[in-house]
């Protein structure tokens, strides 16, 4: 789509932050308002719409794409992904290359 808007901006909203076009809020695709816990994360997303040129590619947003991503599609479902993250904990493989670590030692004895 061909970009709409002149400027990105952090805007505060109920007790977090936003990211807003010529002053409008931007919205998920499931129609919700982009509102992050954190000004620096507000920053990085209005950044990457503000680096858009001619047309808005989204697939050159990544931080965007993962918000709009956790509040349509995680934060719905907030238990049910926790649980199915979980259910990696037993099998993790941060770790298993690690030889003479304390964490890999504690890894080896369970």
């Amino acid at each position: 789509m061909k970009r709409f808007y002149k400027e990105a901006s952090v805007a505060a909203q109920d007790g977090g932050f936003g990211v807003a076009l010529d002053g409008k809020p931007v919205r998920t695709p499931g129609g919700a308002v982009l509102s992050v816990r954190t000004e620096s994360l507000a920053a990085a997303v209005a950044a990457e719409w503000a680096e858009q040129t001619g047309e808005v590619r989204p697939l050159g947003m990544p931080m965007t794409r993962l918000v709009l991503t956790q509040i349509d599609r995680v934060a719905p479902r907030r238990a049910e992904v926790a649980a199915e993250l979980l259910g990696y904990a037993g099998s993790d493989l941060l770790c298993y290359r690690a030889e003479e670590t304390a964490l890999a030692d504690r890894q080896n004895t369970l």
